[in-house]
């Protein structure tokens, strides 16, 4: 399925032959449909750390981990830092300000304190319900900043001060990010995050990160539990692809197909002259 995109932007060629066309430059966004990893067994007993939605995705991605004798150490959106340590329970549950990077730093000093070293970290602060989803855009920049963009990059920041060396995965899965069939109604308020996914690999080696978009299930209709085990499946083995979309059971990956231009009309008369005055107005907010 090849969407129609808005706007159309270049993109590096890796190629040691420049295409001299400028018309040849250009891509668009598509999506492929691609089999669904294999439902393997977790070869051996790892550390999971799970950024949980409140939507209840992560809360079935868990029961699976559990059933396969993973520890796993959840971290709920919060007022304040909160530890096991203060709490009645001794659980392995944390809750972090979203928009306080001290807290991260915290979370992982506390960790590093009860010898809980996370062999594969997954965020799902990104998921949330439909409702959401259709905010006014403005009133929905902010809160999905602080629980994406802004979280991923103090969770990576606190990590980089542990210095590990070794390799870990980070898979941050969102809801209604990506335009896959082109029915879906975008939190387009998410969209920096995909940039935080590219980058970080580049500038931390022993760091891979990769994007999964989802769309919720309608609550009570029992699919919730099979996404679970979808996404269970895919986080259960090595990334390998950047971007990837779950629509349904189907599993679809991004890629890019050149669009050549059209050479203008020569009759086609440009809206822009030299030395033109033009007025520009409204459209800047405050």
């Amino acid at each position: 399925v090849t969407q129609e995109p808005q706007i159309v932007e270049p993109i590096a060629q890796v190629s040691s032959t420049k295409k001299t066309d400028m018309t040849d430059w250009f891509y668009v966004t598509s999506w492929k449909s691609s089999a669904l990893p294999p439902k393997i067994q977790v070869p051996q007993p790892g550390c999971w750390l799970m950024f949980v939605d409140e939507c209840g995705l992560g809360a079935e991605i868990l029961k699976q981990l559990e059933l396969e004798g993973q520890d796993v150490i959840t971290v709920r959106v919060g007022e304040q830092f909160r530890s096991p340590g203060t709490s009645s329970d001794r659980s392995r549950e944390y809750c972090v300000n979203p928009h306080n990077r001290d807290d991260y730093d915290a979370l992982f000093r506390d960790l590093s304190s009860l010898n809980w070293v996370p062999t594969k970290i997954v965020h799902l602060w990104n998921v949330t319900s439909p409702k959401q989803a259709s905010l006014e855009l403005l009133d929905a920049i902010s809160p999905a900043q602080a629980q994406g963009l802004y979280s991923l990059l103090f969770l990576v920041l606190a990590l980089g001060q542990q210095n590990l060396k070794r390799e870990l995965q980070i898979d941050v899965i969102s809801s209604n990010l990506q335009s896959v069939t082109g029915d879906e109604t975008l939190a387009l308020e998410k969209a920096p995050l995909l940039g935080a996914v590219r980058v970080i690999p580049l500038e931390y080696p022993h760091l891979s990160c990769r994007s999964i978009d989802v769309l919720l299930p309608d609550s009570g209709s029992g699919q919730s539990a099979e996404l679970a085990e979808c996404l269970f499946a895919e986080l259960s083995v090595k990334a390998s692809e950047p971007v990837i979309a779950y629509r349904g059971k189907h599993r679809w990956l991004q890629s890019f197909e050149p669009v050549p231009l059209d050479e203008p009309s020569e009759a086609a008369k440009p809206r822009l002259r030299a030395e033109g005055v033009y007025l520009i107005t409204g459209g800047l907010g405050a």
